[in-house]
């Protein structure tokens, strides 16, 4: 039988324990920090290439500089600080993309006599791509 040790560790065993487990404690804390900070920052990046920003880095920026100052215990709503931006700083936003104004006229299709009358035409220049699609345009037009 093997007769085993059970002697209680030592102080200096148990202090360098309990530092130890301190420093683990710290860096948990130093490493949720920098979640809830990246997971800020990519909440507010979303936010802004939603609201159409130019530069994202120089808003984001913005945007932290502001969440930051507030002093308020209920803080600042990263939505709210960005329609604000907005307003203060058009240009670091484009415009929201409005449907293209058209001022020609409607096109409207050519029918096979017009087709074939264009055809012709083109093909009294000379060009014999011109001529070959009337006489392929006359010839479909027979059947």
């Amino acid at each position: 039988m093997s007769h085993e040790n059970h002697d209680p560790p030592t102080t200096d065993v148990l202090d360098a324990l309990n530092d130890e487990l301190e420093a683990t404690r710290q860096a948990l804390l130093e490493a949720q920090g920098e979640l809830a900070a990246s997971e800020r920052r990519h909440d507010i990046d979303a936010l802004l290439h939603s609201a159409n920003a130019i530069d994202i880095n120089t808003a984001r920026l913005l945007v932290e500089v502001e969440l930051e100052s507030d002093e308020s215990d209920a803080g600042l709503d990263p939505a709210h600080v960005i329609e604000q931006l907005r307003q203060d700083k058009p240009w670091l936003f484009t415009r929201p993309k409005s449907a293209p104004r058209s001022t020609a006229t409607p096109h409207h299709d050519p029918s096979p006599s017009e087709q074939l009358n264009h055809a012709a035409t083109a093909a009294r220049t000379g060009d014999r791509g011109a001529l070959l699609r009337y006489l392929r345009l006359r010839r479909d037009s027979r059947n």
